[in-house]
């Protein structure tokens, strides 16, 4: 164009080739590229840019080459690639591959240099037409959500296909899979989390937590096998395989013949009951069920009728791990007693099995080195021991002690903390070696045998002893039928410490070498004891007893207190000294029965240090001596004794005695002076 013009009557003004300028000074200009910092014009101008005429900018504000503002419109040139979407790249349009739109899905992708299948990142996306969102690092076309760095196993993974699904939980390589493997659940290099209390936390009601986690499951259905023997070939083919971590198996039997179930790795074996899922074993030698760390047994009968000929566990435990045995009975089926079985074997001493609510019938043992808990549990048709080495057993009954056996029985062998303990027998037992109930047992509460069987041995040295070398024994109950021993003792507690709140009724067989209640124990008090017998053929021996006659050297028999004995069986001869050799005692009442027969019995014998104590006769029936060679008698009341109420004996005071009890009375004879008489 030429030389700027102006036309004459307008208000319009050609500048050369640059635009127009109207008569208000706005101008309407044209060039190349943006005119922002290098074209002045005032507010409200308008500049078309020639390099692309359907970009247009608008002077807004500021003064001189400033404040030039983009108006939209125009058919621009898009930036990128087809489907990219657009954005301000510099004042221009831009687009990327990263971020696409193809009229049904939208796809955000960042570029990540990691090595894994999860490199070049897809965020978010909608694919396949499935009508689901993903949420992923990496190209794996199966599709899903992440949250996290899949390059460290570092992340929440919720992952699948059409058919398949999987949720991970991960941290360093340590975590929790669901799904796809097995359709199942498991842990990914789970850690060993110990749920150990301390080691000297001996208290009965420990606290567990139960760090079972459940994975991988099977479920056994007895109808998908033909015989029991397949089944039972399946069941251990589906154990030993390492595959699965709870195994459920259906109701039916399954016979395993001598197979072993080795349960490591398995988290949890269920039956459907242990009245309904029965498993056979022929095994005659190691365990059944072995190698278990950190599993709960519950609900199935495990049945073995195979003569044992030495020690077999039905079931042996890892000591180390913590495992839980609920609602299982371990049954010698048609087979005969062998007394060789051990039910639950905690292989030297474990604190962290627990044994719930189970059973067994014809074992020799029920639970031997469990320390953990046994609870709520029963044993019938017993052998010499039930539970040798456990601790921490509450409610647990038991029954039916079979003889024949010429060892000795110890029914529970060095225990602790035992609670709520019921014995049964029907019938008198005769043991071919000597029997204890509790031997070297410690802190045993609640022991209650209310039978009117008993207990006899005949051969020389075997004894019959309820509780022998025991400590901390409260509240039993003891009631008895005859109890015999004609060639040895029978002592219903034989250094025992610590006995109290005690009822006891028993009687002893004639012919007895010695028997007692109480024979050289210490700290026993608060108890009821009454002597009794059905047949007029036995003789009793002291209810009391210490080791050294003539109050002499009585050391461990002593501090016995509130104690009333009942002294009333049928003799038809021989004598008896109730309380016999004991020190320390005080507030011991004894009562003579009104059936006694013989006439030589002495309430208190060779005892010292006696205080409150009473020898008390009827109108029928005496004592012949009340105290004899007694020591340090103070408080203490003697009536009706047909020959001395204290006789040889030294060092008393505010001592009391009646001499009404008929011929032959002789209370206010030699050694009875500056006596209060009643």
């Amino acid at each position: 164009m030429g030389s700027p013009a102006i036309f004459k009557g307008s208000r319009v003004q050609l500048l050369n080739s640059e635009g127009f300028e109207f008569q208000n000074g706005r101008t309407f200009l044209w060039g190349s590229g943006n005119p922002e910092g290098s074209v002045i014009a005032i507010n409200s101008s308008l500049y078309i840019n020639e390099d692309d005429p359907s970009t247009i900018w608008l002077k807004e504000t500021g003064t001189g080459n400033t404040g030039w503002v983009q108006l939209g419109g125009g058919s621009g040139v898009p930036g990128g690639n087809n489907t990219n979407i657009q954005f301000n790249d510099s004042g221009a349009f831009g687009g990327s591959d990263a971020f696409i739109w193809d009229g049904t899905k939208m796809v955000i992708s960042l570029a990540n240099s990691g090595t894994s299948d999860y490199a070049n990142t897809t965020i978010i996306t909608e694919t396949n037409g499935d009508n689901y969102v993903q949420l992923k690092l990496g190209d794996d076309a199966a599709g899903g959500i992440i949250i996290g760095d899949v390059d460290i196993n570092d992340y929440f993974k919720i992952w699948g296909s059409i058919n398949n699904g999987e949720l991970y939980i991960q941290t360093n390589g340590v975590g929790l899979q669901i799904g796809e493997s097995g359709n199942a659940m498991r842990t990914i290099g789970y850690t060993d989390y110990e749920t150990l209390v301390v080691d000297d936390d001996d208290i009965p009601n420990k606290k567990y937590v139960d760090d079972v986690m459940k994975l991988y499951e099977l479920v056994l259905i007895r109808s998908d096998y033909g015989s029991d023997v397949d089944a039972g070939n399946a069941l251990v083919t589906a154990v030993n395989s390492g595959s699965y971590d709870t195994i459920w198996v259906d109701e039916g039997t399954w016979n395993i013949g001598t197979q072993t179930i080795s349960l490591g790795g398995v988290r949890e074996f269920k039956g459907a009951s242990k009245q309904n899922t029965t498993i056979v074993s022929t095994k005659n030698s190691g365990a059944t069920f072995t190698s278990m760390d950190r599993i709960l047994l519950q609900d199935f009968t495990l049945v073995n009728a195979q003569p044992i000929p030495s020690a077999y566990s039905m079931i042996s435990f890892n000591p180390f791990y913590p495992t839980i045995v609920r609602n299982v009975f371990l049954s010698k089926g048609t087979g005969s007693f062998m007394p060789n079985k051990v039910c639950f074997d905690g292989l030297g001493g474990s604190p962290y099995v627990r044994i719930i609510n189970c059973e067994s019938d014809g074992a020799g043992v029920f639970a031997e080195d469990i320390h953990g808990e046994i609870t709520g549990c029963y044993a019938t048709e017993v052998g010499q021991t039930i539970l040798d080495n456990c601790k921490n057993v509450t409610n647990f009954t038991f029954d039916e002690i079979v003889t024949g056996f010429s060892a000795t029985y110890k029914l529970f062998n060095t225990c602790e903390n035992l609670t709520n303990i019921r014995h049964y027998e029907t019938g008198t037992k005769t043991p071919a070696g000597s029997f204890a109930v509790f031997s070297q047992c410690d802190n045993v509460t609640n022991y209650k045998f209310d039978e009117i069987g008993g207990y006899s041995t005949g051969g020389a040295g075997q004894a019959v002893y309820f509780f022998i070398m025991c400590n901390n024994v409260v509240n039993p109950y003891i009631s008895t039928g005859r109890l015999t021993s004609s060639n040895s003792v029978v002592r219903l507690f034989d250094n025992c410490h610590g006995v109290s709140n005690f009822n006891i009724t028993t009687s002893f067989e004639y012919g007895n070498i010695e028997s007692s209640v109480f024979y050289d124990c210490k700290g026993v008090s608060n108890g009821y004891v009454e002597i009794t017998d059905d047949q007029p053929v036995g003789q009793v021996q002291p209810v009391i007893r210490g080791l050294t006659a003539n109050n002499t050297s009585a050391t461990t028999n002593k501090n016995y207190s509130n104690i009333d004995i009942n002294f009333d069986p049928i003799l038809n001869a021989g004598s008896t000294d109730v309380v016999d050799t004991v020190e320390q005692i005080s507030n011991i009442t004894v009562y003579i029965g009104t059936t006694l027969a013989g006439n030589s019995h002495t309430a208190f014998q060779d005892c010292r240090g006696v205080s409150n104590c009473s020898a008390i006769g009827n109108t029928s029936k005496n004592f012949f001596h009340g105290f004899d060679n007694c020591a340090n008698v103070i408080g203490c009341h003697a009536t009706r004794c047909q020959t001395r109420s204290y006789n040889s004996t030294t060092g008393y005071a505010n001592t009391y005695f009646n001499a009404t009890a008929g011929a032959g009375n002789t209370a206010l004879a030699a050694f009875e002076t500056n006596l209060d008489r009643v």
